[in-house]
């Protein structure tokens, strides 16, 4: 059984992730696609939803495997945050 530690950092950063599955169901509406199967947005919301989805079961153990996601995290929201700007960028424009 992981660590105390360990359990919190997982219900923290499964929170986390579901904000970052919002955001990015936003930003794939905000960003009109002509073809989802090439899109780095969607190609992240399918990762972000696998790890997302990993926080519940036993497949996060150790504090390496936190580290992956805390990584994970904070590049997908960098990310998010960039082109969110873009589209800004766009709209005014436009």
């Amino acid at each position: 059984m992981p660590a105390y530690s360990i359990i919190k950092e997982k219900k923290r950063y499964y929170k986390a992730f579901a904000g970052l599955l919002a955001d990015l169901h936003s930003l794939i509406k905000k960003q009109h696609l002509q073809n989802y199967s090439t899109n780095q947005s969607v190609k992240l919301l399918k990762e972000t939803n696998l790890i997302w989805f990993n926080l519940l079961g036993n497949k996060v153990k150790t504090d390496k495997d936190i580290d992956k996601i805390k990584e994970k995290y904070n590049s997908t929201k960098n990310y998010i945050s960039t082109q969110k700007l873009n589209i800004k960028k766009k709209d005014s424009h436009t």
